[in-house]
C-alpha cells in the first residue's frame, strides 16, 4: 500500500513534531514539513494533503499551499481571525477542509458524551476546567472553547458563557473537564491524554478519511461516520 504524502505546516512545533514521529507507523510519510521561517515560493513536492499545525500567522499560508495545490487540509491551528475563517469557507468550495481544534479521537468522543449530556441536563451548571503545559500559548485553550461552544449550542440561552478555569502546569499533554452539577449531584466528563503523540495518530487518522472526500467543511466528528 502507497504512504499517505503530507505536507506538515508547523516545523519544530509540538503537533508537527508529534506527526513526524508517527508517521511511519501510521502508513505515511511526512513529504515536507514547513517552519515559519522556510520559503514555499517554489513548492516542488507532490503530497496527498496539507496538516496546518501551525499558528494564526501560519494557517493562512497553510491554507493557500493546500488550494494552489488542490489538495485536502486539516486545520488544527485555533485562534483563527475572521478573514481566515472566511478563506477556509471560500476553499471549502474547491477542496475538503477539516476543522480540528483537537485531533485526539477521544475528544471527539467525549465532544458527542458532551453534547448528550447537555441536551438532558439543559438546566444543570456547566463548567470547564483544563491544564495543559506550560508553555502553551492560548488560554483558554481551542479545545476548551470548543467544548464551551458545544454546551451553547445545546442549551436554552445560547447567549449565556460557560466558565472555564485554565492551568498552564510542567509538561501536561492536556485536561478537559466538562463539570455538570445541581443541588443534588454532580457529573465530571473527561480527557485525558497521555502521550502528545496520539495527536499525530490523530491527524494522520483524519488525513486519511479526508482525501477522497468532496469539497466540504468537515470536523473531527465526521471522521468516525
Amino acid at each position: 500500500m502507497t504512504a499517505l504524502e503530507l505536507c506538515v505546516i508547523g516545523g519544530e512545533g509540538r503537533l508537527a513534531s508529534a506527526i513526524c514521529q508517527v508517521a511511519g507507523e501510521c502508513g505515511a510519510r511526512v513529504a515536507i514539513n514547513i517552519g515559519s521561517g522556510d520559503s514555499v515560493a517554489n513548492l516542488a513536492q507532490n503530497f496527498d494533503v496539507v496538516i496546518d499545525a501551525s499558528s494564526p500567522e501560519g494557517s493562512r499560508r497553510a491554507t493557500e499551499i493546500a488550494i494552489n495545490k488542490g489538495v485536502p487540509i486539516i486545520v488544527c491551528t485555533t485562534g483563527l481571525e475572521e478573514a481566515h475563517e472566511k478563506l477556509l469557507t471560500e476553499a471549502s468550495h474547491q477542496i475538503p477542509v477539516i476543522l480540528a481544534p483537537n485531533t485526539s479521537p477521544g475528544v471527539s468522543i467525549l465532544a458527542e458524551l458532551v453534547r448528550s449530556a447537555r441536551s438532558k441536563a439543559f438546566d444543570w451548571e456547566v463548567e470547564i476546567e483544563e491544564t495543559h503545559h506550560e508553555k502553551k500559548k492560548d488560554k483558554p485553550s481551542g479545545t476548551a472553547r470548543f467544548f464551551a461552544e458545544i454546551v451553547q449550542s445545546e442549551s436554552n440561552d445560547s447567549a449565556t458563557s460557560v466558565p472555564i478555569r485554565s492551568h498552564r502546569i510542567g509538561d501536561v499533554t492536556g485536561r478537559h473537564t466538562i463539570i455538570f452539577s445541581n443541588q443534588d449531584e454532580v457529573i465530571r466528563l473527561e480527557h485525558e491524554g497521555l502521550d502528545r503523540r496520539l495527536f499525530g495518530r490523530g491527524a494522520i487518522r483524519a488525513a486519511k478519511w479526508l482525501v477522497n472526500k468532496a469539497p466540504g467543511i468537515y470536523s473531527m466528528s465526521d471522521t468516525f461516520t
